[in-house]
């Protein structure tokens, strides 16, 4: 698809930039100066702030995260990609175990043992956990 344009004027490229003109587009020239489009100097303060309104989940996280790559490093049998892998889901498991606990009627402060519990069980145990509740309320037949 062609661009239509006037016969004294060059053909303006489509594209995610063809809103811009041709003089937006153009790179600064040496000497003058490159501005940012927002400033916004608090945005380490709000991040800063976010890290410590969510530092005790992030901990439970951290914590699962490091007990299941210590768990996939001694057993070694797995690649790097699938111990960071299996890192991440138990970090997102645990982080909202206490949350998980509160539910259910638990004390909160089992927290930080449930993360490394989930840190050293791993995805793989409790996916098979939970295949094995659906496949005895189901009645499907046990699969390997």
């Amino acid at each position: 698809m062609q661009s239509r344009s006037l016969p004294n004027q060059k053909p303006r490229l489509g594209g995610v930039f063809s809103f811009l003109s041709p003089e937006d587009r153009a790179m600064p020239r040496q000497g003058e100066d490159m501005k940012m489009p927002d400033k916004n100097p608090d945005q380490w303060a709000q991040v800063l702030a976010w890290i410590a309104a969510h530092r005790e989940g992030g901990g439970y996280a951290a914590t699962a995260a490091l007990m299941a790559l210590l768990r996939s490093a001694y057993v070694g049998r797995d690649g790097w990609t699938r111990r960071l892998i299996d890192a991440s889901m138990c970090a997102l498991a645990a982080y909202f175990i206490k949350d998980c606990l509160a539910a259910i009627g638990w004390d909160a402060t089992y927290a930080s043992l449930g993360s490394m519990f989930i840190g050293y069980a791993g995805v793989d145990y409790f996916g098979n956990l939970l295949r094995r509740i659906v496949n005895n309320r189901t009645g499907s037949p046990k699969q390997e």
